[in-house]
């Protein structure tokens, strides 16, 4: 398939720091991306609720753990905002 395309696509998994340890789920979030080239533009990244990384951030913050929970909520219903 990819044959017909222009150009190959070279492929990467990234690590951002997340600025110490967080918890048990470590202290980077690693993400896949095709455009490694522009990858210095990137101005934010997007957990799960369910990602283990989310559980160690909102550990010691029951009102964050709170909305982490009522958006979980909402996109299982089909809702999509806080």
């Amino acid at each position: 398939m990819q044959r017909n395309w222009i150009a190959a696509v070279e492929a990467r998994f990234v690590d951002f720091d997340l600025g110490g340890t967080v918890g048990p789920a470590g202290s980077t979030v690693t993400v896949f991306t095709t455009r490694v080239d522009t990858i210095y533009g990137a101005t934010s990244v997007q957990l799960a609720p369910e990602h283990p990384v989310v559980a160690d951030i909102t550990a010691n913050d029951p009102d964050l753990r709170a909305k982490v929970d009522q958006f979980d909520r909402g996109a299982t219903q089909g809702q999509r905002s806080w």
